[in-house]
């Protein structure tokens, strides 16, 4: 990641820090690319902004996107995936469920993401230790 790119995502992640949680707006994945597109300036959050305002929208709005998933949405947009433990500031962590991908943005040692408790907040990467993650980079637009 470019250091335009890493300071364009620390200041976006910092001025974020505590906003609500709201599914559509402000939900993990939507949170994860409008981070992208402050550290990149890519339009990516547009795609799915609005398009849902519950999580069973949510999960709708995943079967009948042009995409199916966070992850062909990504893909399409120029994202590789990168090999688990070597993930840098800047790449996307994506757990996967059958119904939906939640979707962290790794700074270093630690991660960031809109969480239905309390908002946007960071959390160790410690913590995903356990989890079955898989990691995206952006490597060029498609």
């Amino acid at each position: 990641m470019h250091i335009r790119n890493e300071i364009n995502l620390l200041n976006f992640i910092e001025a974020s820090l505590g906003r609500p949680f709201v599914w559509g707006q402000c939900d993990c994945n939507t949170f994860a690319l409008e981070a992208l597109d402050a550290a990149y300036g890519t339009c990516l959050a547009g795609k799915i902004m609005g398009q849902y305002n519950t999580l069973l929208g949510a999960v709708r709005y995943r079967k009948r996107s042009p995409w199916g998933s966070f992850i062909a949405l990504i893909e399409e947009a120029g994202f590789i995936e990168a090999k688990k433990g070597f993930q840098q500031t800047g790449d996307l962590l994506i757990v996967e469920d059958p119904k939906w991908e939640m979707v962290h943005i790794c700074l270093g040692s630690i991660a960031a993401s809109a969480f239905p408790d309390d908002g946007v907040r960071t959390f160790p990467m410690a913590m995903m230790a356990d989890k079955p993650y898989r990691v995206w980079r952006y490597a060029c637009p498609r």
